[in-house]
């Protein structure tokens, strides 16, 4: 289904971090710590539309998104990976996208999961934003995302042809991921 309408995206964009902020145990404090990751095999434009609604459907929810810190990881390559903090504002501005830069190459999906649960374990909130190009070791990564953080992502799945997202889903599901 394809849902880049943005209102209807918002919706279920709100209706997910909801869902994954009230897992037992995951948001507890007033100052949220949360991650956004970007495959750079997806277009800039793309990019640039769908983590802007991101940030506006976010700062929407409440005071707690307003004084996020807010970890930006910028996917290349198996083990090119560009890291940075930045306020969950600055992914609104334009200036945010200059360090963007497309990369096509292949790349192995758990190899990422494992970064993301050895350094991101404390963030409450993760949403990927994939442009495909990646391959998948399910087991892999089913067990990089066990215990805890496939309850906290959120997949959004891009089209670089269309500029849209097309996909958006809560947790991993094992036999839907068919990107290559």
């Amino acid at each position: 289904m394809e849902i880049w309408e943005p209102g209807m995206y918002r919706i279920q964009l709100r209706n997910m971090v909801q869902a994954v902020l009230r897992v037992p145990g995951n948001f507890t404090k007033n100052i949220l710590e949360m991650a956004i990751v970007i495959d750079a095999g997806a277009g800039k434009e793309n990019v640039k539309a769908v983590s802007k609604e991101t940030a506006r459907c976010l700062k929407s929810l409440g005071e707690a998104f307003c004084n996020v810190r807010l970890n930006t990881i910028i996917w290349t390559g198996d083990c090119e990976i560009e890291k940075n903090v930045d306020g969950l504002s600055r992914l609104m501005t334009d200036a945010w996208y200059d360090r963007y830069e497309e990369v096509q190459q292949s790349k192995e999906l758990a190899l990422l999961l494992e970064q993301l649960k050895k350094f991101y374990a404390r963030s409450k909130l993760v949403i990927f934003f994939a442009g495909g190009g990646f391959s998948i070791d399910e087991q892999r990564a089913a067990k990089a995302l066990h215990p805890f953080l496939g309850r906290k992502m959120i997949w959004v799945f891009t089209d670089k042809e269309k500029g849209r997202c097309v996909e958006c889903l809560p947790g991993f599901y094992p036999g839907r991921f068919i990107i290559t």
